[in-house]
């Protein structure tokens, strides 16, 4: 059986449609709803080129908060929506899946 992946993605991007729904992402709005705050500066969106990004690391450490703080950055910053995709890859099973 075949999993619809890209719905899941399209899901995974709903700033795709609006741009604003990035504020009510669920990583976004718990880490604006703590009381400690931290928002690591790896990069700006002056420092951004054509390209593929990944973030790795060990689970439960702020991997997909940054990135969708990010993300609300490069969408503050007047980036293309559509130009940013965010692949969740704990829906893959195998590695192959993701090609």
């Amino acid at each position: 059986m075949s999993v619809p992946y890209w719905g899941i993605i399209a899901r995974a991007n709903r700033w795709w449609m609006d741009p604003d729904e990035i504020s009510r992402d669920e990583h976004v709005t718990r880490f604006e709803g703590s009381t400690v705050r931290w928002e690591p500066e790896i990069f700006s969106p002056e420092d951004v080129v054509d390209g593929v990004y990944t973030l790795r690391g060990p689970r439960q450490v702020g991997k997909t908060t940054m990135l969708k703080l990010f993300i609300r950055r490069l969408l503050a910053s007047n980036f293309n929506p559509s130009s940013i995709v965010y692949v969740p890859c704990d829906i893959f099973k195998r590695h192959e899946q993701l090609y």
